[in-house]
């Protein structure tokens, strides 16, 4: 199959649901046609054309998309994990609390799957841990904010628990910003 046939569909999609991130399963229902060894060397040629970006194995970019980064990072995770809910939590949402000042390196999230990590160069790196808590209960609960367009963001305490649960340093944590992210997250 030429790349520009292939691109066609890649392109509907991304300005019908803004899709932006593929697994190779997702890729392969564009292609359905073709025999496993036909269906690599299109993907192949596909990254090589730099239609696909491969983030890591199994999960692709598609490069003409209109998506935010914000919006492919959420789909790289949701791609990633797709059976499993994940939340920004531990390092990055005390950060983004406000309760430790250093800004992470990586994303760092909980996920109901298991451990892992991406470490893609253009769209970053992604840690996940794995959590046995119900984390549907903590949504329920509104412990975790759930938004429409991004990630769901572990509030103080939740990001605090998770970064005791998987045993993180917890040195940088400023107890007094905490206590006023609790009230502010109320």
């Amino acid at each position: 199959m030429k790349v520009k046939s292939f691109q066609r569909p890649l392109e509907f999609k991304n300005q019908e649901e803004q899709k932006a991130v593929y697994s190779t399963s997702d890729l392969r229902s564009v292609i359905h046609d073709q025999t496993k060894a036909a269906f690599a060397s299109t993907i192949n040629r596909a990254v090589s054309a730099g239609v696909l970006h491969r983030v890591t194995r199994g999960l692709f970019v598609f490069t003409g998309t209109t998506a935010s980064k914000s919006h492919i990072s959420t789909q790289i995770v949701e791609t990633f994990r797709p059976n499993a809910i994940s939340y920004i939590s531990l390092e990055l949402a005390l950060s983004m609390w406000s309760v430790i000042s250093q800004i992470p390196f990586c994303a760092t999230l909980m996920t109901t799957g298991p451990s892992g990590k991406i470490d893609c160069p253009i769209y970053g790196r992604f840690y996940f841990s794995h959590t046995t808590r119900d984390v549907g209960k903590d949504i329920r609960n509104k412990r975790i904010i759930v938004y429409s367009d991004r990630l769901p963001l572990a509030k103080p305490d939740i990001a605090l628990r998770d970064l005791k649960s998987v045993g993180r340093n917890t040195h940088l944590v400023d107890m007094e910003a905490y206590q006023e992210a609790l009230k502010e997250a109320s």
